[in-house]
């Protein structure tokens, strides 16, 4: 009967342990800086379009669809106007979501007042609270 043998490192190459763990944490360090980059190039491609043959705007949120303008009604309802395309559609929003109507093109005026940014309501609100410190000084 063979009494088991307890097989040993070959160190007959002119190798160490201490040499061959070095080596082994290079190769981990390098295969998580590949995979670091890796990830990275995956990531502008997927937002350039070019993965999945999409366009250039295939993965940015928004890219197609644009939320115009909405009115709240109460609590737990609203009225959406959005902007698909060239196509505007105004939408209930509550426990269900309901296309009102399909509104087609808008007339130019309309566009560019649903389109302008909003007034500075709050910068107006904060800057007369400021104000009000000075005119009570006074």
């Amino acid at each position: 009967m063979r009494t088991p043998t307890v097989p040993q490192i070959n160190t007959a190459a002119g190798g160490s342990m201490t040499g061959d763990i070095l080596l082994m944490i290079l190769y981990l360090v390098l295969i998580l800086v590949g995979a670091y980059y890796a990830t990275r190039l995956f990531a502008r491609m997927a937002q350039r379009g070019v993965l999945l043959g999409g366009g250039k705007n295939a993965f940015r949120p928004g890219a197609y669809i644009t939320l115009i303008d909405r009115l709240a009604v109460d609590k737990e309802h609203s009225v959406l106007l959005i902007k698909v395309g060239e196509d505007y559609y105004l939408i209930g929003m509550g426990e269900q979501v309901t296309l009102l109507e399909k509104l087609g093109a808008l007339p130019e005026d309309v566009v560019a007042q649903a389109e302008a940014p909003a007034p500075g309501v709050f910068k107006d609100m904060l800057d007369a609270w400021r104000d009000r410190g000075k005119h009570e000084a006074e």
